[in-house]
């Protein structure tokens, strides 16, 4: 299931059949059939359900569909009551939302100061990653059969101190704004030295993480955790 929603699907917005089902209290073969009516009415192919599949309770996989706001808007036309009023109302704001940040993207994913700082980070994060990487060598050392989970511990940790999500982001640092760029990129830095000094120290595996913790969590503590709200993902992405 989405958390949202609407998503981006290859650079266009679209939400799903299973969503439909569930925000408007509707079971979701029954949307299904729906579906399949409308494709074999829709004789000059004006629709947009694009079939695609996610997994039940049970683990197996099931059919569902992705569709534009156009597709839609003709799909839960005939949805009555309040509770479908009021549903068809947030579909259309979440849809309008996107589309303005798509806009903004335009403009925002091609700032230099934007560009240099996203450049500037990977050679810091490509630090941090070679420090982590000496860091699970020592923990092995020292007697840890897990130590290279370490390398998204560390990640989740700094995302969960820094920020905070409205939904999961492919790449996250992607859809960041300036100041959060700059934000995480001086939290990569703090774990590197965190980590750089528990070694030299000969502390314990164990130790040296809550000691990289703690001192990104106090750095948090100083800066402020920041909301990541779903449409900023088309704000500010680039590859």
């Amino acid at each position: 299931m989405q958390d949202s929603l609407v998503e981006v699907k290859r650079n266009s917005l679209s939400t799903t059949s299973l969503v439909v089902a569930e925000k408007f209290g509707k079971r979701h073969d029954d949307i299904l059939k729906k579906i399949k009516n409308l494709i074999g009415d829709d004789e000059g192919g004006r629709l947009n359900f694009a079939e695609s599949s996610y997994r039940n309770l049970q683990n197996k996989k099931q059919k569902m569909y992705n569709m534009n706001r156009r597709t839609f808007s003709i799909l839960v036309m005939g949805f009555t009551g309040k509770k479908a009023m009021e549903w068809k109302h947030r579909f259309y704001d979440a849809f309008e939302a996107m589309e303005r940040a798509l806009l903004r993207q335009q403009f925002q994913s091609q700032e230099p100061a934007w560009i240099a700082q996203r450049q500037s980070g990977k050679l810091t994060r490509r630090e941090e990653t070679d420090t982590i990487k000496e860091f699970v060598k020592y923990a092995i050392a020292q007697g840890s059969k897990s130590a290279n989970r370490y390398y998204m511990a560390i990640s989740k940790m700094q995302n969960k101190s820094l920020f905070l999500l409205e939904q999961k982001f492919k790449n996250l640092r992607d859809v960041l704004n300036l100041r959060q760029l700059a934000t995480i990129d001086n939290a990569d830095a703090i774990v590197s030295k965190a980590l750089q000094d528990g070694m030299a120290a000969h502390l314990h595996y164990k130790d040296i993480y809550k000691l990289a913790k703690s001192r990104v969590e106090a750095f948090a503590d100083l800066r402020g955790k920041t909301f990541i709200p779903a449409t900023q993902q088309l704000e500010l992405k680039r590859a």
